[in-house]
């Protein structure tokens, strides 16, 4: 025997929304999905919703593109930020055109690297665009030693093309280990597996593939641009200054490092304590875990106000 009643269910969740009743609906996307497009065609959709009953109305809650376009825009702008800042920096130091070589061979190392990423299925997110602001400093410091090593032969005393070839040389296996104990750190991030995959393997590759496009930029590109470029001439009160504080600087450093060298014991022994020290550290640095999230819903069901994932 049973008892049969005409009822509804018992309410297990509510949606409330500015005090008033509503239906939740989440709209989520499939892993490989872009953010922007299914929330583009959501609201062409919510926008086509012209027949509704009299009282129902559509409204997005949360909308992740948001977060997605302040990101990417905010990446964007850190990276000319960058390219402006290595800019004053390299011409304030530089005593000739190297500033012009190093700001023509940082884009055409990006460009290789945007090239790999559209190969390989990668897309211009947080990752990516990290990964190429990460890439920066290398890229420069590739092209600074090679431009440095070339306007040392010159003044030396060499023509433009013989200084590019010999500067190059000298410098293209010290730079290609250079380049290779950076991708080599990258190579565990290659083996993780889950959700930390997709989020470091990709900055992993972009690190990686800029690395090795700047090393033939530079062994390439910078050498012919700067045979053409670079020449021996007489540097101006600024990069005077400026090269009369770098050499202060060198000197102090040669004292210091004499005055280190006599003491090679201590140096050892001082060195071997903040390794320890850091060990240490290391183990007593706390470490959170991860907590589920919980969404707490008040009111009863009317309407349909949808989350835009």
């Amino acid at each position: 025997m049973a008892q049969v009643e005409d009822g509804g269910s018992p309410e297990t969740q509510a949606v409330a929304v500015n005090g008033h009743d509503a239906v939740y609906l989440n709209v989520l996307r499939i892993p490989g999905g872009n953010v922007l497009d299914i929330v583009a065609a959501v609201k062409k959709t919510i926008a086509g919703l012209t027949n509704l009953p009299s009282g129902v109305e559509v409204l997005p809650i949360f909308d992740q593109s948001t977060f997605v376009r302040t990101s990417y825009s905010g990446l964007k702008t850190e990276v000319v930020q960058a390219l402006l800042l290595i800019a004053l920096v390299v011409l304030s130091s530089a005593k000739h055109a190297g500033t012009v070589i190093v700001a023509f061979s940082i884009p055409l190392a990006f460009a290789v690297t945007l090239i790999v990423l559209y190969a390989t299925g990668n897309t211009l997110n947080a990752f990516t665009l990290g990964g190429l602001t990460l890439a920066m400093g290398p890229l420069v410091d590739q092209a600074v030693v090679v431009i440095e090593s070339i306007h040392r032969h010159q003044r030396q005393g060499l023509d433009p093309a013989a200084a590019a070839l010999a500067g190059a040389n000298a410098v293209a296996l010290p730079v290609l280990a250079s380049t290779l104990c950076t991708i080599s750190v990258l190579l565990p991030v290659v083996l993780l597996t889950g959700l930390a995959k997709r989020l470091f393997v990709p900055l992993a590759i972009t690190v990686a593939v800029s690395m090795i496009a700047a090393y033939f930029v530079s062994m390439m590109v910078t050498p012919l641009a700067s045979r053409y470029i670079l020449k021996p001439h007489q540097p101006g009160r600024l990069a005077q200054f400026v090269a009369r504080l770098i050499d202060g600087v060198v000197e102090h450093y040669g004292r210091a490092l004499r005055m280190v060298l006599d003491h090679r014991i201590a140096l050892v022994v001082a060195a071997a304590v903040l390794v320890g020290a850091s060990l240490l550290v290391a183990e007593r640095l706390p470490a959170r875990s991860s907590r589920k999230s919980t969404n707490r819903w008040k009111g009863s069901t009317c309407g349909w106000r949808p989350e835009l994932h």
